[in-house]
């Protein structure tokens, strides 16, 4: 009994079973959000595209095809307008909205900055922090990697302890490595396809960190052969 417990706990929390329900939730989260997606990717799908039309027997014995033919004999004289829903607004004229970004982690913090994947268009970094006038306070952040497959709940999440989030930004040579910097000057460096809350790479005082908040940092592109430079402001 013993045995088969720590076999099922063993199975239980095995990568190839986290891959596997990441996997089906992306699938059930895709199904659900499936019309806001498309209007994402400005997709539009025609239900009655690949239907055929069926033939019914006319009086004088010949077979017609009759479905839909009016209406798209009626849509060939609008001046060769294409047959397009228009895009959906407020009554206040406000744009639609079709999903928003938010999880437990990130509650009560501010958005203060984001940044796309310059690769993989599909996510988004974003970076959060507490605003408190009391300095005696532990202000804490976070850093969430949304991806487009799953508005609900983020596929990666860093969380800074001891100080927020200022600013983030992705490499252009190596899409997964993402900076953070850190409103107490700390510059920290993930790789976004690890698992984990340690960064591969942080800045310390000895190592001449910056001693206040980190307004913007920039991958700079120096020429084909020479990469890129990590520039960052305080």
């Amino acid at each position: 009994e013993r045995k088969a417990k720590q076999k099922r706990n063993t199975w239980m929390l095995s990568a190839n079973l986290g891959h596997a329900l990441m996997i089906v939730e992306r699938m059930v989260v895709q199904n659900i959000w499936q019309a806001e997606q498309l209007l994402y990717r400005n997709i539009q799908l025609d239900p009655f595209e690949d239907l055929p039309e069926p033939e019914v027997e006319s009086p004088s014995g010949t077979r017609r095809q009759t479905m839909f033919t009016e209406d798209k004999e009626e849509d060939k004289d609008k001046d060769g307008a294409e047959d397009r829903p228009e895009p959906e607004y407020d009554d206040d004229g406000a744009m639609q909205v079709l999903w928003r970004y938010a999880c437990p982690v990130a509650k009560g913090q501010n958005v203060t900055c984001f940044a796309w994947n310059k690769v993989n268009t599909d996510i988004l970094a974003v970076g959060y922090g507490e605003s408190s006038s009391n300095t005696n306070v532990a202000r804490h952040g976070s850093v969430c990697c949304w991806s487009l497959k799953n508005p609900v709940y983020p596929e990666r999440i860093f969380k800074i302890d001891n100080a927020g989030v200022s600013s983030v930004d992705f490499s252009s040579n190596h899409p997964s490595l993402l900076a953070v910097g850190h409103t107490d000057g700390a510059l920290a460096l993930f790789d976004v396809r690890k698992q984990g809350n340690s960064p591969i790479l942080k800045s310390t005082v000895s190592g001449g960190q910056h001693t206040g908040t980190i307004w913007q940092v920039k991958w700079v592109l120096k020429g084909k052969d020479r990469g890129e430079s990590l520039v960052s402001i305080s």
